[in-house]
């Protein structure tokens, strides 16, 4: 009896799939918003309104937010609520210097460990240089990502390849604020052409530096654009 009553009280105390489901789903839909700039930096994500908008309860609204704010995305303020996180020069720099050590790193275990498709990267830089050339900035984005998902999936080290590809997730709202200029198509394509070439070539230690390379260029042209004023205004 005892056994069947601690049961009956597990299962009481877990939520039902179904809502679980759903809080992945929003979780899933608000954090494409904000990585997207969708929902722009310092705007609200009031629960009531969030709700009415994404035609689900307070509940799961309020766990999906909870979680955002785990990874950094969202933020509760007194007699606010939640916000997106804001971006700052001092985030942006931490973001950048912190993936320059931890996405360079990882660069390394994968060439190292022979852990890439590089067929598969090849794919996706020729790709990605004609969507930047292009100025397909949709296409541009996801490949962009695909490309750095691709350098960093190292298998022997998961953690490091955890905390490289939430970095990514973290610098891409920087990026997507603001797309690449015409004139820089070139540069990018040489910065990812650099890494590709390394990997491609099992070059380990050529990787590393050219992965710091592309992270000293990156960092300097979002300072210099992201705090000149160059936003789009909140609508």
């Amino acid at each position: 009896m005892a056994t069947q009553e601690n049961r009956r009280q597990r299962e009481r105390a877990q939520p039902p799939l179904a809502t679980v489901s759903l809080v992945d789903t929003v979780h899933a839909q608000l954090r494409r918003e904000i990585l997207e700039g969708i929902q722009r930096p310092g705007s609200s994500l009031s629960v009531s309104a969030t709700s009415t908008r994404l035609e689900v309860s307070a509940v799961p609204i309020r766990e999906a937010l909870r979680r955002l704010e785990g990874e950094r995305l969202v933020r509760f303020e007194p007699n606010i609520g939640a916000i997106v996180a804001p971006i700052s020069r001092e985030d942006l720099r931490d973001v950048y210097e912190t993936r320059r050590i931890v996405e360079a790193g990882a660069i390394r275990v994968v060439v190292e460990t022979d852990a890439v498709d590089k067929l598969h990267l090849r794919e996706v830089f020729d790709e990605m240089s004609e969507a930047y050339h292009d100025l397909n900035h949709v296409s541009a984005y996801a490949l962009h990502r695909e490309f750095h998902q691709l350098i960093v999936a190292t298998t022997t080290q998961p953690r490091l390849n955890s905390m490289a590809r939430s970095l990514l997730d973290a610098s891409d709202r920087y990026l997507r604020l603001v797309p690449g200029l015409p004139s820089e198509a070139d540069v990018l394509v040489k910065l990812h052409g650099d890494i590709a070439e390394a990997v491609l070539n099992s070059d380990a230690e050529s990787a590393y530096a050219a992965s710091v390379r592309h992270m000293d260029y990156s960092l300097e042209r979002l300072e210099t654009r992201n705090f000149a004023h160059q936003f789009p205004p909140l609508s």
